[in-house]
This record gives C-alpha cells, sequence and structure tokens, in this order.
C-alpha cells in the first residue's frame, strides 16, 4: 500500500510552513496495522537503500554520515546528520532542516486507539528572505 496524499496536520510541527503561503509544505500518510515508534520510522527512514545513496553522493562533498548517527538522530540522542539539523522535536514529531535552510522534512508516528500506527512523512520548500 502506497502513502496518500494528505492535508499538513493543524497541530504539526510542519503545519508553520503550509500557513506560510510563500512556502510550499505537503504531507503524505500511511497507516501500518501495528506499533511503529518515532525512532523507528526515522532510522528506517534515513538508513534506506536509497537514502545511503544520498548519503554517499553527500559524503563526497564533506558531509559525512553512518547508521549509527542516523539511529542517534532518531533516538533523539544526536542533532545532525549529513546536511540535515534537527530543528524541532515532540514525543511524536520531527522536523529537520538542511544546511541552506530552504528544506525541511517532517516525520510523526502518530499512534492510533487499536494499536496500529500512521506515519506522517512531509516537506517544506521556503523561499529565501532578502
Amino acid at each position: 500500500m502506497r502513502p496518500t496524499d494528505a492535508h499538513v496536520p493543524p497541530d504539526s510541527l510542519l503545519n508553520r510552513f503550509a500557513q506560510d503561503h510563500s512556502a510550499f509544505a505537503d504531507a503524505y500518510a500511511r497507516h501500518l496495522p501495528r506499533a511503529v515508534s518515532l525512532a523507528g520510522f526515522v532510522e528506517a527512514f534515513y538508513t534506506t537503500r536509497l537514502f545511503k545513496a544520498e548519503r554517499a553522493l553527500l559524503a563526497l562533498l564533506g558531509k559525512r554520515s553512518s547508521d549509527a548517527m542516523a539511529r542517534r538522530v532518531a533516538r533523539g540522542e544526536g542533532e545532525r546528520l549529513a546536511v540535515w539539523t534537527v530543528e524541532a522535536r515532540t514525543g511524536h514529531e520531527l522536523l529537520m532542516h538542511e544546511d541552506s535552510g530552504l528544506t525541511r522534512s517532517w516525520f510523526q508516528a502518530e499512534a492510533q486507539a487499536d494499536g496500529s500506527t500512521v506515519l506522517w512523512f512531509g516537506s517544506a520548500l521556503v523561499p529565501r528572505r532578502h
């Protein structure tokens, strides 16, 4: 099952970018029939083959990272991974920005009463301010 395009949740860390009419923000949700923690979600995301390929390219630019760094960021024990830095975190959300400050990545693991989880991923593109 693929993630579905969704509206940015109004109480999310990403919402301030969705409300800024000069920025672009998007969100996608996927319902899983089991419990998934924010740390598990973020670690899985940043240690996939696709993201490892991006990390390898960034390493060529001197922006090194590792699975251990991804785990530390996911668990709230680290603040940086390659070009990404933690901007804000709650118990179930993580907002990161890349070095230019123009791009944000947002993760949310929303536990459901039935033991399932809605995983959210979103991004924001923020125009340069002059």
